[in-house]
């Protein structure tokens, strides 16, 4: 699935515009990725946890000329699955806060709604 196509979908599961949850993915994609960068993690509870891992420094051996290099520290995104991921990948159940109407059930939990949304798919 690409960008866009969970952008539709995700537009037409909550109600709200495609333009709002656009801008409410990058909002979130860039606070993820700035809470990385400083280190931390973010977890999301039944789906998984970002968090940034450092790789030491360690050495590697060129295919081509057989020459060893170094290759140097860095950090890297990690993602580790939640149980209710887990569960839904591995199982074939529906997990906690998983499935097709986790949305739907989460909304009659909280009150429903559609938090102002104008239903329009190209606000």
């Amino acid at each position: 699935m690409k960008k866009r196509e969970l952008i539709a979908q995700t537009a037409a599961r909550s109600g709200l515009s495609q333009k709002v949850v656009a801008e409410t993915m990058e909002a979130m994609t860039a606070a993820i990725a700035e809470q990385l960068k400083k280190g931390g993690q973010v977890q999301l509870t039944g789906f998984g946890t970002f968090k940034a891992v450092q790789r030491p420094q360690r050495k590697a051996r060129n295919p081509q000329t057989g020459q060893v290099v170094i290759v140097e520290a860095k950090a890297v995104p990690q993602f580790k699955p939640g149980a209710g991921l887990k569960a839904l990948l591995v199982g074939g159940g529906r997990g906690a806060g998983a499935g097709p109407d986790a949305f739907e059930e989460r909304e009659a939990a909280f009150g429903g709604g559609t938090h102002g949304a104008s239903g329009g798919p190209d606000d």
